[in-house]
């Protein structure tokens, strides 16, 4: 693919957005100036103008975020810009991102997941951890990093669940998630964070349904 393709394409929407106003009131004014257009009329034409913009600003945010959740499903080598494109967004597409968990497509959960880690809002953090039941594993890991970034201690009760119940393989990224929760790690051995969490995991409220290590217990066929 040409360098020149991979550049985003600008949206002449926006472009228009600006010029037309400025042609219309240009007009009044010469209007107004020249006897052609009463001042009354000029005040009612400018509400007018006004108020078209501010229905079009809205429509135009609205298919701007449509179009920018649809990049979810960009390619491999456009997934970086589109990825940047989200996050510039983020504070507004947050509910949308939400709305799309869970998600037949494991690449488009892991990419939600992706994003909901980055833009840090503990507020999708009982979502992220219903995801550490997915059937995929793809999207388990995922929602582990993305809880490890958001380091919400609500989901430490789930954390630990992912560490009785998951593959061996899989724990070195649930202890990563766990050591940057609380802000200190207890090693790389399960054993020694069972044993914290023995101790200490009644200290830890569970605030999130569904959070407590025994609601983990992986069926096998979710392994296969």
């Amino acid at each position: 693919m040409a360098e020149a393709d991979k550049q985003p394409h600008p949206n002449p929407f926006w472009s228009l957005l600006i010029v037309l106003p400025l042609i219309v009131v240009f007009a009044l004014v010469w209007g107004l100036l020249n006897g052609l257009v009463g001042l009354r009329v000029f005040g009612m034409a400018l509400v007018a103008l006004i108020g078209a913009l501010g229905v079009v600003l809205v429509i135009g945010k609205s298919a701007s975020l449509t179009m920018a959740l649809d990049s979810l499903s960009a390619s491999k080598d456009r997934w970086p810009e589109a990825r940047k494109r989200l996050l510039m967004v983020a504070p507004n597409i947050l509910p949308r991102l939400l709305a799309l968990l869970p998600n037949r497509d494991a690449g488009v959960a892991y990419r939600v997941l992706e994003l909901l880690g980055e833009i840090g809002d503990r507020s999708a953090t009982p979502r992220v951890v219903a995801m550490l039941r997915d059937r995929e594993a793809t999207t388990r890991k995922a929602a582990v990093w993305a809880l490890g970034k958001l380091r919400d201690r609500r989901a430490l009760g789930a954390l630990m669940g992912c560490l009785e119940h998951e593959e061996a393989a899989e724990h070195g990224p649930i202890i990563d998630a766990l050591a940057a929760t609380i802000g200190h790690s207890h090693g790389e051995h399960p054993a020694a964070w069972r044993a914290w969490w023995a101790a200490t995991g009644e200290r830890y409220p569970y605030q999130i349904s569904g959070a407590e290590p025994a609601d983990f217990p992986f069926p096998r066929a979710v392994h296969a």
